[in-house]
């Protein structure tokens, strides 16, 4: 294992990890893969979401081209692209009181619609619980359940959500879609709004903040934004001589402003006596809206909702082109009077030169970007599987890659991929890293099924992490990144341990996999990162079981939707004195599956009643092949 050159990572927003050779001739698949957005340089083009108001702050909708016009230093700008984005009020069904489903076990960077969203919602838990601020706070933990549940039902399941508990990284969640990762984290509201550290709290606050912008600023969202969940935000006092704090305070709003990231400013909490001037400073100084002192919270979420899924997307090309390296103010108006209009006021213009720049320090650059990048789809799929040394763990990582069927024509693939893997703690420590470079030379198959898979290893500490994925091409000059929460066990406890679900597909074959030889002694087979199945289909599911007692004898039962499709007496294996271990290897039919959302469940027990259970979804799809 290589630890990765050059490695400056910013400390991770929610604390789960963002805010992280070979040459092998093959013969390569051909993928008519999905077009992915191709994103100019911001030199050249400028992009920019408005958000145009009316009466009582309600979206216009109705407004064209020729409606707009942007201007830097008084010259009007060419509008190149336009269009208008809406997105209705999600209407899904969350229950947090509902025995939580399983969340996924595949790190995806699918392409990112237009009508998606990069939203953190972030909860200042330590303005909530000051005696100060949070009077009636027998209520805050009710009023936080509320509005995170409203904010869970009316949000796009296309939107990517972050949830972050100011006081306690160790619960929020990075950002997801996946709503039983969300639920989780909303149920964690108990333990966030717990003990309190004593001392200043605004400057973790106005940092945690910053982290927040600087991770939303590089994505390519159309729409970013920040809601502030809280009861005192930041309070920038001018003064003959400015504070410390009134220092950081504008710094932060100027950092909002530059990365075209809003924010929203909420009190939950039901009527609260007297309200905080800090909570409308924040939203109108980096515009966003501010809500307190509402009678119906869950009105004011809805507004925020709606307020961030109208919006126009302009485009353009700044002329004259200056590549100075500043940032150039701008301004976009509307000819229709009587409107309000909150977009970025300046973009960054590039420099002549570009910065210095290697494949690791750029891989690097990648892993530590706060949200992921779909410019390369890939898939990934980690499993801590065995013992390794100095008590760390054997994690495999299989990453998918779909890759862009030449132009025409071509058959020959030439390319150089640098994969990348980045484990990062609670706290955003970097617990393990490597990058590769792997050279692909071969001949594109016409009847290739289009996929090729690369497997790795990687030896990690028994903690809670994040596993940040990356896929660099050379020839397409485009990168792909995801990331994979992680929960790494330790197998060398005496306890029943089961090790993450691996599976096969018989339909789902790759054309090709690249490191067959990192899964030697690990699983059987060629793991698919796959979820979705046909009928026709048959899975193979693999696990290995670990414990130290003086148990024998152990079953395992495999399940799909709590009904047994195999049941097993295990054969064991004793590889040290005191320990055992064992493997689950079961072929599963899904003929008798209805189409649809399904969980798949392996039960593990000792004839001493000592039981672990590892489960996952996946889903049936007629006709899918």
């Amino acid at each position: 294992m290589t630890k990765v050159d050059d490695l400056h990572h910013r400390k991770s927003l929610v604390g789960r990890s963002w805010l992280a050779a070979a040459g092998i001739a093959i013969a390569a698949a051909g993928l008519a893969a999905q077009q992915q957005p191709t994103f100019r340089s911001a030199t050249h083009y400028v992009s920019v979401d408005v958000v145009v108001t009316g009466k009582d702050d309600v979206p216009v909708r109705d407004l064209t081209k020729d409606d707009f016009e942007i201007t830097e230093n008084g010259r009007r700008q060419t509008i190149a692209d336009f269009a208008f984005v809406s997105i209705p009020l999600g209407n899904r069904v969350v229950d947090v009181d509902a025995p939580p489903a399983p969340s996924s076990d595949i790190g995806s960077n699918a392409s990112t619609p237009r009508s998606s969203r990069a939203i953190v919602i972030f909860v200042d838990d330590s303005s909530l619980t000051d005696v100060m601020f949070c009077q009636g706070c027998p209520d805050v933990i009710v009023a936080l359940k509320k509005a995170l549940t409203r904010f869970l039902e009316t949000l796009s399941p296309d939107d990517q959500v972050a949830l972050v508990w100011q006081g306690r990284s160790d619960i929020s969640q990075d950002f997801t879609n996946d709503i039983p990762r969300l639920i989780e984290a909303v149920n964690s509201r108990r333990a966030a709004l717990g003990m309190q550290p004593m001392g200043p709290r605004w400057r973790p606050r106005v940092d945690s903040l910053k982290f927040a912008v600087a991770a939303l600023a590089g994505s390519a969202y159309a729409r970013r934004a920040i809601v502030f969940v809280g009861a005192r935000a930041c309070n920038p006092v001018p003064t003959p001589r400015p504070s410390f704090e009134d220092v950081e305070c504008r710094d932060l709003y100027d950092r909002a402003r530059k990365a075209n990231v809003p924010i929203y400013a909420l009190d939950p909490r039901v009527n609260p006596p007297g309200g905080d001037d800090t909570l409308a400073e924040l939203a109108l100084n980096t515009g966003g809206l501010h809500f307190m002192q509402q009678s119906n919270p869950l009105w004011a979420i809805d507004r925020i909702v709606a307020d961030n899924g109208s919006f126009y997307t302009l485009g353009f090309y700044p002329d004259p082109l200056v590549r100075d390296g500043k940032y150039h103010d701008m301004t976009v108006t509307v000819k229709r009077p009587g409107l309000r209009v909150r977009a970025r006021d300046r973009y960054l213009a590039d420099t002549a030169t570009p910065a210095k720049s290697t494949p690791n320090r750029d891989m690097t650059k990648a892993l530590a970007a706060g949200l992921d990048d779909p410019s390369l789809p890939i898939r990934a799929f980690v499993a801590p599987l065995a013992p390794a040394l100095r008590g760390n763990t054997r994690t495999l990582v299989t990453i998918e890659v779909g890759y862009q069927l030449p132009e025409g024509g071509a058959t020959v693939l030439e390319d150089e991929i640098r994969v990348g893997i980045l484990a990062l703690s609670p706290d955003a420590k970097v617990k393990a890293s490597f990058q590769r470079p792997i050279t692909f030379t071969g001949t594109w198959k016409p009847t290739a099924r289009g996929t090729f898979v690369i497997n790795e290893t990687i030896d990690l500490p028994a903690d809670e992490m994040t596993l940040r994925v990356g896929v660099t091409s050379r020839s397409l000059g485009r990168t792909g990144t995801t990331h994979v929460p992680l929960d790494v066990p330790n197998f060398r406890k005496t306890d029943v341990q089961l090790s993450p679900i691996v599976i096969g597909s018989t339909v789902h074959a790759v054309d090709a996999s690249v490191g067959l030889d990192a899964l030697r002694g690990l699983v059987p087979f060629q793991p698919t990162t796959t979820r979705t199945f046909a009928a026709t289909d048959r899975l193979r599911v693999f696990a290995r079981v670990y414990w130290g007692s003086s148990d024998t004898r152990v079953t395992a039962d495999v399940q799909v939707d709590g009904k047994s499709m195999h049941r097993d007496a295990l054969t064991v294996r004793t590889p040290a004195p005191g320990r055992r271990e064992a493997t689950v290897d079961a072929v599963l039919p899904l003929g008798d599956l209805s189409a649809g959302q399904h969980v798949l469940s392996v039960i593990v027990e000792t004839e001493k009643g000592k039981r672990a259970v590892k489960s996952v979804p996946f889903a049936v799809e007629k006709g899918v092949s």
